[in-house]
């Protein structure tokens, strides 16, 4: 069985959509469109509008303080394998997890 890092870090283009508190005051959702690669041509976020949840934990949300939903962002992500998992009753499947580590700037 072959293993893979999916541990890394990187410069993400997206859509900043805004934040969406969760029930649990300790976290929030920051909605987020990116900017995809696919068979060599590159998609934005008009072309595919739908916007991800990446879910922060609530000391996180001042990375977002001025940020005005709508504008494009130069986000800087580390990207890491979420195992499989059961919390509070409810089952989580594996993926990948993207979390905000700074705001770059407004992209150009």
């Amino acid at each position: 069985m072959a293993t893979i890092s999916a541990n890394e870090v990187g410069i993400f283009k997206c859509r900043y959509m805004g934040i969406k508190p969760c029930e649990n005051r300790d976290y929030f959702q920051a909605r987020l469109c990116f900017e995809f690669e696919i068979a060599g041509e590159i998609k934005d976020w008009n072309t595919l509008p739908k916007a991800q949840y990446l879910l922060h934990e609530a000391e996180d949300a001042g990375k977002f303080a001025g940020l005005e939903e709508g504008k494009v962002y130069l986000f800087k992500m580390s990207i890491g394998f979420q195992s499989a998992n059961e919390k509070n009753g409810k089952t989580y499947a594996a993926g990948l997890k993207f979390r905000v580590l700074q705001v770059l700037g407004e992209a150009k």
